[in-house]
């Protein structure tokens, strides 16, 4: 009877832990009160949303734990709900109007912005072929401002007069013989409403919220925070299914999920640190921390490998547990903090994980959802 007892307990925890992964609430205007319909509710990263009805409520299923819950409204500000356990609580989200980023006025500035948006589409989207392919449908909602770091230059009776028209100087020494001119040195990227991004190779309309984008010009750092919500084409064919495999094969959620299951070599991944011309294998568990929620990297901080990536004709990983790769392509990983945490559905929360070469050209028209299964 004890047993009987226990056991039925069981059932029903169980029960109320599925049936609780949602969550509900109103999204207000902040100022006035007045609900805000048809505002975008979603689990970040995934294909997982909802929209709110007429009067601003909503309800948003088959949630996964931990997560972050994104509500957006069009000239608000994003906010972002994070959840560790199911709740019961109702929420009331009040938004913000957002305020209007106005492209900084330089006259120089005037025909720069067809290359802004080439730079943009090739940081933002990607270099590999799912980058090329992929366009923003609201290019005109995107705005640029550059920081301009100042320069100078002793001058010689060798420099010309095109040459110093090019420098565009701003300003004199005293005695005429050093001239200060300003280059351009940090990108931003503003958007007042949600980028709208097609991806056609993989099926996808991608809604983000972006939050920051910066670009650094002369060190190449691209630093990006922004929420996503995949919206899958129905009923896609086998065309664009291959296609997303052979986007998340040798793609950071690929290496992120095998680092968690501990199967790197199982799909292809063999870390290698590099001194000079010389590659030597290495092993990085001692740094690994694992839980069921994902795995933490210890002591890497600073710390930068290089990825090697075995594959087959396919494209497919190569299984190097059961017989040794022949082609590969190499990759570099960067952890950028002390305690780096991978999510177990590859995803990195914290931007703490940088990744180049390869890996690094995959932007967004080669991303796909957290939820994505093979």
């Amino acid at each position: 009877m004890i047993r009987l007892i226990f056991t039925l307990i069981l059932i029903l925890t169980s029960f109320w832990l599925n049936a609780q992964n949602f969550i509900i609430g109103r999204i207000i205007d902040a100022e006035n009160g007045k609900p805000l319909p048809y505002s975008t509710v979603y689990q970040n990263g995934t294909s997982n949303g909802t929209i709110s009805n007429g009067e601003g409520e909503f309800r948003l299923d088959k949630l996964e734990y931990p997560c972050d819950v994104v509500i957006s409204h069009v000239g608000y500000e994003t906010k972002l709900i994070q959840q560790q356990d199911p709740s019961e609580e109702q929420y009331v989200v009040k938004l913000r109007a957002k305020a209007v980023q106005l492209q900084e006025v330089k006259v120089r500035d005037k025909n720069y912005r067809k290359r802004n948006l080439q730079l943009f589409r090739k940081l933002f989207l990607g270099s590999d072929k799912f980058g090329k392919a992929a366009y923003i449908k609201n290019e005109d909602s995107i705005q640029f401002r550059w920081e301009y770091s100042e320069r100078k230059i002793r001058m010689s009776g060798n420099h010309s007069y095109a040459f110093l028209k090019r420098l565009k100087i701003t300003r004199w020494s005293e005695d005429r013989t050093i001239a200060y001119y300003e280059v351009p040195s940090v990108m931003h990227v503003y958007c007042n409403s949600p980028v709208q991004v097609h991806s056609p190779l993989l099926g996808y309309d991608v809604h983000v919220d972006l939050v920051q984008f910066a670009y650094g010009k002369r060190s190449g750092y691209c630093q990006f925070l922004g929420y996503y919500f995949f919206q899958s084409k129905p009923n896609s064919g086998k065309e664009i299914l291959e296609n997303r495999k052979l986007a998340y094969f040798n793609s950071s959620q690929h290496f992120c999920r095998s680092l968690f299951q501990n199967k790197l070599g199982e799909n292809g991944f063999q870390l290698f640190k590099r001194e000079g011309d010389k590659a030597t294998k290495i092993n990085i568990d001692s740094y690994l921390h694992h839980s069921d929620k994902g795995v933490e990297v210890v002591g890497c901080n600073k710390k930068h490998f290089t990825i090697g990536y075995f594959y087959n004709y396919k494209g497919y990983p190569t299984d190097l547990t059961q017989k040794k790769g022949r082609r590969y392509v190499s990759s570099d990983i960067y952890f950028l903090s002390d305690t780096c945490f991978i999510l177990s559905n590859g995803i990195i929360p914290n931007n703490s994980i940088s990744f180049t070469a390869v890996i690094g050209t995959k932007g967004l028209g080669a991303a796909l959802p957290a939820d994505y299964q093979l």
